[in-house]
């Protein structure tokens, strides 16, 4: 369970699909298929390697933007016109 009021912890069964609909914007791990089932649905998405091992052009992302800092992801956020914590 996480502290931040912005993160939402799903139990499994949970389907992803309904999740990513009702959200706002998605940050995946990489390379997940939620990140293509947000872009698909026209969400924001991007991949979030905290790592900072994976390059940002990476074609493992297929055009989804790979962010490798909290600095820079923090902005990706910011720039949504989302409020931040």
């Amino acid at each position: 369970q996480s502290k931040n009021p912005f993160i939402i912890t799903l139990n499994p069964e949970v389907s992803a699909y309904r999740v990513i609909k009702a959200s706002s914007i998605v940050i995946s791990m990489p390379f997940t298929a939620t990140a293509h089932i947000a872009r698909e649905l026209g969400k924001p998405s991007c991949f979030y390697d905290p790592s900072g091992l994976l390059h940002t052009d990476d074609r493992a992302a297929r055009e989804i933007p790979v962010i490798n800092n909290p600095k820079a992801l923090l902005d990706w956020i910011k720039s949504r016109k989302l409020n931040t914590c």
